[in-house]
């Protein structure tokens, strides 16, 4: 299944930005990404996202789920499991 996403702005992550452009989306994959004049006479899904940006998913990288100074760091918080 193919779904097109144009209309909006894109967000690539790095802090630039496409006006003008859509993502071409295949299989839950990014296919391609491009003026979306090179789009014309698609057939599959449209999702129109003017007035939106379409972005990456953001990962917060820089987490301390174990850090408290109410309980300290262990190596073994976490059981092995089962």
């Amino acid at each position: 299944m193919s779904t097109l996403f144009s209309g909006g702005r894109i967000f690539d992550g790095m802090g630039s930005t496409l006006d003008d452009h859509a993502v071409l989306v295949e299989d839950q994959k990014i296919q391609r990404i491009a003026p979306q004049t090179e789009f014309s006479g698609f057939d599959g899904e449209v999702v129109d996202i003017s007035g939106g940006t379409l972005l990456p998913g953001l990962i917060d990288c820089h987490e301390g789920p174990c850090e408290c100074p109410a309980k300290p760091f262990r190596w073994n918080y976490f059981p092995e499991g089962p």
